[in-house]
């Protein structure tokens, strides 16, 4: 990917929620520079079409952030979950179980 042409690309230093709104705009490339707005248009799709969703430079703080996704957006995992350790003490009626990545408990 990294010769792709991105089709969205925000930057902006605008303190707040980012992201994608509608009406949708052209998915001619797009870009929103420091000084921009913190949204911009969203984009058409196709069911089947393929998007590498990249983040970068986001605020680091302990909150981290969410991804929101409307319409009929289907996201999966290419790489599931692994177990990396579980432990069951008899002298408590526990499970502790440690994945490799974070995972929704509602899920």
């Amino acid at each position: 990917m990294p010769s792709a042409t991105p089709i969205r690309c925000n930057y902006s230093a605008t303190y707040g929620s980012t992201g994608l709104t509608l009406p949708v705009g052209s998915n001619a490339p797009n870009g929103i520079g420091a000084g921009g707005s913190p949204t911009m248009p969203g984009i058409n799709v196709t069911a089947g079409q393929t998007f590498a969703l990249i983040i970068d430079n986001y605020s680091a703080n302990s909150n981290g952030y969410t991804l929101t996704f409307g319409g009929t957006a289907a996201i999966f995992d290419q790489t599931p979950p692994s177990v990396l350790s579980i432990s069951a003490p008899c002298v408590n009626p526990s499970v502790t179980l440690v994945l490799s990545e974070p995972v929704n408990c509602s899920s």
